[in-house]
């Protein structure tokens, strides 16, 4: 039955991939032969940028992979990426990181990165198929397409450029930042991650516009600012002193180069700070922050 059942699976996907081939052919009769695919990727994610891909594949490219990113597994989704990075006709990725985000809303940042990707095609598109949007300052023809990303074969193209980016960046992060766990949540708002969140703090790629970023951000402004204040109670001065230097010093050796392996490491006769590595040695942090005498 295991076998009845992967096999349907597969020929599903052949279906669905086939019929978003046709959708496209319907378009390049109708519309004209050079149609290009607009999507995008890390719209909720409360920490890493957005993503955009926009890709314009040949006419006679039918694999039954190139289709909505989401109904793909992470190595189907790679391999689908060489095919489209190996055969499309042109494409482009537009990124745009969180400050922007928090700057702009994701909305706008949104519309930022589908712009970028289009900018750097090397050939210009008769219509643009955008998933869901219609993208301001474009003076290109441009068709809204609600859940493109599975009607449309360009779209799902796109979709799989912006994803396969995305994450391949988040697990860059996740090497950076292994206590957050980034190479498994993808920056989304998970228990693990917000859980992180907690304990560690915000890092310079979380978007500290979303709310649970910002809410985190307001209690320790409201801790900091009364700190020095006779009610808070010296356990807490000295916790939330500790914490913030403990991240201080972990951002400081990262810009040095040093790697981040474990937070808060429980040994039998303690806590170590951080372990991280320089080179070929493991180094073993421990940091010891004063509070300012009120």
């Amino acid at each position: 039955m295991k076998g009845v059942a992967l096999s349907s699976a597969k020929s599903d996907k052949r279906s669905r991939a086939e019929a978003a081939w046709w959708f496209d052919e319907a378009i390049r009769t109708d519309r004209g032969l050079m149609i290009c695919g607009v999507d995008e990727a890390g719209r909720g994610p409360l920490a890493g940028p957005v993503v955009a891909g926009a890709v314009i594949l040949p006419r006679d490219l039918r694999h039954e992979l190139i289709f909505d990113s989401k109904t793909l597994t992470a190595k189907e989704r790679m391999k689908a990426y060489e095919v489209i990075t190996q055969h499309a006709l042109t494409f482009g990725v537009g990124i745009v990181d969180p400050a922007y985000i928090d700057q702009y809303n994701i909305l706008q940042a949104t519309y930022e990165a589908m712009r970028k990707a289009i900018a750097v095609l090397n050939i210009t598109p008769d219509v643009l198929l955008v998933d869901g949007a219609i993208i301001p300052g474009i003076t290109l023809t441009q068709r809204r397409i609600v859940k493109g990303d599975c009607l449309s074969q360009s779209v799902g193209a796109a979709s799989i450029l912006a994803k396969v980016t995305r994450d391949t960046y988040m697990e860059k992060m996740d090497r950076m930042y292994p206590e957050y766990g980034f190479a498994k949540h993808m920056g989304y708002g998970t228990a693990m991650h917000l859980c992180a969140l907690q304990k560690y703090g915000a890092t310079e790629i979380h978007r500290k516009s979303f709310a649970p970023v910002r809410n985190l951000l307001d209690q320790d402004g409201e801790k900091s600012a009364s700190t020095y204040t006779f009610d808070t109670p010296l356990i807490d001065r000295r916790m939330q002193t500790g914490r913030r230097g403990e991240q201080f010093a972990v951002h400081y050796l990262q810009s040095l180069g040093y790697i981040l392996i474990e937070r808060n490491w429980r040994v039998t006769i303690g806590e170590i700070d951080a372990v991280m590595i320089d080179g070929d040695s493991l180094v073993f942090v421990e940091v010891r922050s004063r509070m300012k005498q009120s």
